[in-house]
């Protein structure tokens, strides 16, 4: 069944740069990104950031999400971007393996 959802708050320029400032971060230390990407989840109308890897796949959500936070608070918060809207992933999930092979075509 499809649904069409009018999502009502754009994605904000500055949330955009926060995304990827985490990214950057987490390129400087072991923690290997498959994909990434802003998702408006219709459970909790909000923009989330998925940062899909394979350590949640090794170690789990939680450890992942811990590892993530300490990156996202060093050396400080960063401003645009609340941690709790930051949304790991398993690379297996349906939707990251998709956008990866369309990425590849």
């Amino acid at each position: 069944m499809v649904q069409e959802v009018l999502v009502k708050e754009a994605l904000a320029k500055e949330r955009v740069e926060a995304g990827k400032e985490l990214l950057q971060r987490l390129s400087k230390t072991d923690f290997k990104v498959a994909a990434a990407l802003w998702l408006w989840r219709l459970e909790r109308p909000k923009w989330k950031l998925v940062v899909a890897s394979s350590m949640v796949n090794k170690k789990g959500l939680l450890e992942t999400y811990h590892f993530i936070d300490n990156v996202y608070g060093k050396p400080r918060p960063i401003p645009e971007l609340d941690v709790m809207d930051i949304y790991p992933m398993e690379t297996t999930e349906p939707l990251i393996k998709a956008l990866r092979s369309q990425a590849r075509k």
